[in-house]
């Protein structure tokens, strides 16, 4: 009997010793799972904040520090080639850049102009790109030709009336978007958040400089119409605005009459339009990225 008891002790103190060693081993792979998926979050908001500060260098660059080329002038370019020790350009040397600029404007879209006339309009980066090209292997040379001059200075007042960026975004998105995230900043008390919202404006309105060439593209195709978000705010407000108001009347026995009235699909309508109108501006950085994308990396 003793021996039995002491072997079911024995029995019950190993399995005890298991059962601890597995919990033992369960605390400490959830730990390791903890710290890896820690890990993992501080590496990903890492490449996050890269990625984003990546992208308002590039805004940067393209908007304020990018060089663009310079009209020039028969003086300077003569100038320029008694300089470098150069001879003055021969007829040859001047038609074949005066060639090399015609050719470049063959490849750009054709249209028909205000005269009714065909004419040749930047549409495409792939057009712009060549284009400059062009012109920096024409600068180059130092042309001390005047035809060659006048046909550069030409050549470069179309491109960088194409290559221009302009502002095509909603207004009224920022605006409403500003309201909210302030408002809302200000009754939580979270006043970061006012940062944040200037943040996001700047970097929405940067994302939104649309170069010239995809404007004019859009409008060679009939697409001038209102901006996505505006046309998309019109609707919101617009479902708002006619939101049906139920007025019941009812006549009785005695003669008199009651009128109901019931607003609840007005208020309806615009606590939906509140609440989307909270989410668009919290995820302004979506939308920025969306046009960055657009305007400065695959324009379109």
């Amino acid at each position: 009997m003793k021996k039995g008891f002491f072997f079911f002790a024995a029995l019950l103190s190993g399995v005890q010793t298991v059962f601890a060693q597995a919990d033992s081993t369960a605390v400490e792979m959830v730990e390791q799972t903890t710290k890896s998926g820690q890990v993992g979050e501080i590496l990903l908001g890492i490449l996050i904040l890269l990625v984003m500060f990546a992208i308002i260098g590039h805004m940067v660059y393209e908007l304020f520090i990018v060089k663009k080329p310079k009209a020039l002038t028969v003086e300077e370019c003569k100038e320029a080639r008694l300089n470098a020790g150069l001879s003055p350009m021969t007829e040859e040397e001047a038609q074949e850049l005066l060639n090399k600029m015609v050719d470049d404007t063959e490849s750009w879209t054709s249209f028909v102009n205000a005269n009714n006339e065909d004419d040749k309009i930047i549409t495409k980066y792939s057009q712009a790109k060549k284009t400059r090209q062009v012109l920096e292997e024409v600068a180059a040379s130092m042309p001390d030709n005047s035809d060659v001059v006048e046909c550069y200075n030409s050549l470069l007042e179309i491109y960088t009336d194409c290559t221009k960026r302009k502002y095509n975004a909603s207004t009224t998105y920022i605006i409403i978007s500003a309201v909210l995230m302030v408002g809302m900043a200000i009754l939580s008390g979270a006043y970061e958040a006012i940062a944040f919202c200037a943040v996001s404006v700047g970097i929405y309105i940067m994302a939104s400089m649309t170069p010239n060439y995809i404007l004019i593209k859009k409008e060679l195709k009939g697409r001038r119409g209102p901006k996505f978000m505006s046309g998309f705010i019109a609707g919101i407000l617009g479902g708002v605005a006619t939101a049906e108001t139920v007025t019941t009347v009812t006549k009785w026995s005695d003669g008199t009459t009651t009128k109901d009235v019931d607003n609840s699909n007005f208020w309806i309508s615009l606590i939906l339009s509140i609440v989307l109108f909270v989410v668009l501006a919290i995820f302004m950085f979506v939308l920025a990225f969306i046009n960055y994308l657009r305007n400065y990396v695959f324009h379109f």
